[in-house]
């Protein structure tokens, strides 16, 4: 029963199910968690989908107030409903009403694809007056138009200039369909939607290059949301986007998931470019070249909080010149993960004033080189670090002593900091037990560094060392010596929950001292001691529980014989119940709420573009979905683990959850023999 009751804590009682929806590959949005978008109109209040027990009503989707589902029927909200008292419907003008039909004709499937996603009202002269998808204001002038697939079939169809003949559009959402062709430059005209401010077109067929004339002066002046991912787009990223007057309100831009080539635009880093742009992601493309050193200029990128660039090509050292102190004074998330960043952690990085507000650092899977700099560890450097990856490089050299430095102000946040699979060598060091330091780090990974020896240092069981260490993982390394009775002391390491030691050379009993954490109210610890270790004995004390790494199955155990560094996000569901995932590893549905979503996730960190730090050697299935299996896209809650354990959130969604090729989550513990 005791390890029923820890395996359902390492799993963090999340319900495991299929991924059966539509593939979402990483949209990477920290937009939801983050910050709500303002230009959706019809936003609904958090968990109004919800019911009581938490589980997502993800049967249907909101558009323009009125629940609707595969069906076609209305829901509780729908018509039948009783509502307030309210004036009588505008009628649209013949024009717009023409414009509509005009689109309705493009598609080529409309009534199977209507039928199937619950449009109706599109066959009389009324569009202002119950049509799905169609929103108008008061005086008749069409202001929303939104075309969205729940449920196959999907609307088919071409990529129209016609959709800019209504000129009074605020927002056109095409997302999830199987329009095609090229973005069609004359939605960039002068005058044409003057008032748009949020179009997505995301997981369409488009195709053709982005535009140049999309970021002439005019185009487009009021769009603050720009969702092109997951289409079919090629060519180079236009320099031209970015010219002084080029998207002048334009906060979000989403371009992942297309086949882009070719280097990021140094121009995009101008005086004057993007100047309301707080999210860029280009993640899942083929951009190759270097980091342009100009996106660290003083001017650049001025309210830019989230740069996302995992999964390319892009090839170079990190510029040193993006730690100067004038440089992404908002930069709240740098992600250039997967991509062949060579050369070493730049110094200045660490200067004063350097990265001020920058929060989740993703280096992981690149070829960087050379030793962790000591400046990073400086007081006041790097002062809002929470997450910080940069496993599978060739890192070496020894941990630097100055990050454990006694001040609290030595990176006072962080709380990840996964460094396995590189070439470390030396000690552990002493100096990060120290009293005050990591104050708030709960997952430290070290593992598969083959060069780190010496024993497990003394002082790291001190009351005041690690007060915040959930999971501690030194596995597959060349550690000797015994288990340090001084971790089960009073007050050490009172928050650890698993410990990975499995592939090194330990020896000697398993401390007595460590059953006094059973007495001192802390969670129960898992160490993992085998296989290797051989010269471990002794029975397993109250309050701990040994286990092997072969045939255990919970995400990150890791064996032996597996070095890759996909381990190194440690048991994703103990993340999950710590609140301590990145918003940015979250993949969302985009959707146009915030309580119904339904994603879907599967797979463990496959190849390069699955971009998944989950369990070692997985596939890249399915990511969540347009409304997962549910369908429920408008919903937006829907989420999914890259690579790893998909989740439906508590706080956001609610339900949609995902299974890992982990499998049920088994742990297989193990016996010592008698100490002689």
């Amino acid at each position: 029963m005791r390890h029923a009751l820890l395996l359902a804590t390492l799993l963090g009682a999340a319900s495991l199910a299929p991924a059966t929806a539509r593939p979402v590959s990483e949209e990477d949005q920290r937009l939801q968690t983050q910050r709500q978008d303002p230009s959706y109109g019809d936003r609904q209040l958090q968990g109004q989908r919800s019911s009581g027990s938490g589980q997502s009503q993800s049967q249907s989707v909101t558009i323009n107030g009125a629940p609707v589902g595969p069906s076609g029927r209305a829901g509780p909200e729908g018509a039948g409903a009783a509502r307030p008292a309210e004036r009588a419907a505008p009628s649209a003008s013949a024009y717009e009403l023409g414009v509509l039909r005009a689109i309705k004709d493009s598609i080529t499937n409309w009534n199977d694809a209507a039928a199937a996603n619950g449009y109706s009202g599109w066959d009389d002269d009324s569009p202002c007056r119950g049509w799905t998808g169609v929103h108008c204001d008061r005086d008749g002038n069409i202001v929303e138009l939104i075309i969205v697939c729940t449920q196959p079939p999907c609307f088919s169809g071409s990529l129209t200039p016609t959709y800019a003949n209504l000129s009074r559009l605020t927002k056109l959402d095409l997302y999830t369909s199987n329009l095609s062709g090229p973005l069609p430059e004359g939605w960039a005209q002068p005058g044409v939607f003057s008032a748009l401010s949020f179009l997505r077109l995301s997981f369409n067929n488009a195709s053709g290059s982005l535009p140049a004339a999309w970021g002439n002066p005019g185009a487009f002046p009021k769009l603050r949301s720009l969702f092109l991912n997951n289409n079919n787009l090629t060519g180079e990223l236009p320099a031209a986007w970015g010219q002084p007057g080029a998207f002048p309100s334009l906060e979000l831009l989403f371009l992942g998931d297309n086949n882009f080539e070719g280097s990021l635009p140094g121009a995009w880093g101008a005086s004057g470019a993007f100047p309301r742009l707080s999210l860029l992601s280009a993640i899942s493309n083929r951009l190759t070249g270097s980091l342009p050193t100009e996106w660290g200029g003083d001017d650049a990128f001025p309210q830019l909080q989230d740069l996302i660039l995992m999964d390319n090509r892009i090839s170079g050292p990190l510029p040193s010149g993006w730690g100067s102190s004038g440089a992404w004074k908002n930069l709240t998330g740098l992600l250039v993960a997967f991509n062949e960043i060579s050369g070493s952690l730049p110094p200045e990085w660490g200067g004063p004033g350097a990265f001020p507000a920058l929060g989740d650092l993703y280096l992981h899977r690149n070829r960087l080189t050379g030793s962790l700099p000591q400046s990073w560890g400086q007081p006041g450097a790097l002062p809002n670090l929470r997450w910080l990856s940069a496993f599978d490089n060739q890192l070496s050299g020894s941990l630097p002593s100055s990050w454990g430095g006694p001040s609290p102000l030595v990176l006072p946040n962080l709380r990840n900091l996964f460094l396995s699979n590189n070439n470390f060598s030396g000690s552990l060091p002493v100096d990060w037990g120290r009293p005050n330091a990591f104050p708030q780090l709960r997952n430290l990974d070290l593992s598969a560094n083959s060069a780190l020896v010496g024993p497990l240092p003394d002082n790291w069981g001190l009351s005041s060392a690690f007060p915040s260490l959930q999971q501690l993982r030194l596995h597959n390394c060349s550690l000797r010596g015994e288990l340090p009775g001084s971790w089960g002391g009073p007050g050490a390491l009172d928050s650890l929950s698993l410990l990975t030691l499995q592939g090194n050379q330990l020896s000697g009993s398993i401390p007595p001292t460590w059953a006094q954490r059973a007495a001192f109210g802390n969670p129960e610890l898992v160490v993992v001691v085998r296989p290797g270790n051989e010269g471990l004995c002794g029975s397993s004390p109250e309050g701990v529980t040994l286990v092997s790494a072969e045939n255990s199955t919970v995400p990150g155990m890791g064996g032996a014989s597996t070095t890759s560094a996909t381990d190194g996000f440690g048991s994703l569901p103990l993340l999950m119940a710590a609140g301590d995932l990145p918003p940015s590893f979250w993949t969302y549905a985009a959707g146009a709420g915030d309580g119904a979503g339904a994603g879907a996730g599967a797979g463990a960190g496959g190849r390069a573009s699955s971009a998944g730090p989950g369990t070692s050697g997985g596939s890249s299935a399915g990511q969540g979905g347009p409304g997962g299996n549910t369908g429920a896209q408008q919903g937006g809650g829907g989420r999914s683990y890259r690579g790893g354990v998909g989740a439906g959130g508590s706080n956001r969604g609610g339900g949609g959850t995902g299974t890992s090729s982990s499998g049920a989550g088994v742990l297989n513990t193990v016996q010592l023999p008698n100490c002689s």
